[in-house]
């Protein structure tokens, strides 16, 4: 008995192992906001939004249903905020001449609020990525590390759904 390219595939691949894996996200609290929030430090800097921070803090429960329904609204539909988006770009000063250029470096500071809803959104991946055993130990350290020391912290996801319908099954079992 052969089995086709497609029948293989299934019979290594159950699809009830990738299904249980799925990450959608969830809609987030208004507690969890609202800690956000009181958690700011009035010391930081604000985006291009110019919110004091302090402002967004003493204001927390009054903004906190709102501030929840857009970040759900975003996380359901996909689609962030515009003025979300913009940065405030400073240059910083790492050494040698104050005249070169090349002796900054950008620092791009966003509003407080993506800030906010990027913690929502690294929360709830992190937690799922744990849940499911999708990162080696050492990845999983590495990247709380630097994220956590407040380095840009990126990962890549390669959705391979549908490429085993593009490929010649012949050519991928050879």
């Amino acid at each position: 008995m052969t089995l086709s390219g497609a029948n293989l595939l299934k019979k290594i691949f159950p699809l009830e192992q990738f299904t249980e894996s799925q990450f959608t996200f969830k809609a987030v609290k208004e507690s969890d906001i609202l800690n956000e929030l009181k958690s700011l430090k009035r010391k930081n800097a604000s985006g291009l939004d110019n919110f004091p921070l302090g402002l967004l803090k003493d204001a927390a429960y009054a903004l906190t249903t709102p501030l929840t329904f857009i970040i759900n609204l975003s996380l359901k539909t996909g689609v962030v905020p515009s003025e979300w988006k913009v940065a405030k770009v400073i240059p910083l000063y790492k050494s040698g001449s104050l005249a070169q250029i090349d002796n900054y470096r950008p620092i791009s500071i966003l509003p407080t609020l993506s800030k906010i809803l990027e913690r929502a959104v690294y929360k709830q991946l992190m937690a799922h990525l744990e849940r499911h055993s999708l990162l080696f130990e050492y990845q999983l350290s590495t990247i709380r590390k630097e994220a956590d020391s407040g380095k840009a912290t990126g990962a890549v996801f390669i959705d391979l759904s549908k490429a085993f319908d593009t490929i010649s099954h012949s050519v991928l079992l050879n």
